[in-house]
């Protein structure tokens, strides 16, 4: 069955897929290699001050959101870098 499900994960034909309408807006968007346009906004250049700072302004000892990262991790890892 396991085997079964993940050959199915990215066919929407098989039973095991319930697909939402976010994921088929999404992959209609990747068939048509629209994602450089979806994703622009993350390739601009970014200043190291400017993320230090928001990342000192972080919540520690809170539950990852989305991402699954820990503010922990970030509010340490900063400390690995210069100018900290």
């Amino acid at each position: 069955m396991f085997e079964q499900y993940i050959r199915s994960v990215n066919n929407p034909n098989d039973p095991f897929v319930t697909a939402c309408e976010d994921i088929l807006h999404f992959s209609s968007r990747y068939e048509n290699n629209e994602l450089v346009i979806m994703f622009q906004e993350l390739n601009r250049p970014t200043e190291l001050d400017c993320m230090l700072k928001a990342i000192k302004q972080l919540s520690t000892n809170k539950s990852g959101g989305p991402d699954m990262y820990l503010n922990d991790f970030l509010f340490t890892g900063r400390l690995l870098l210069p100018h900290t």
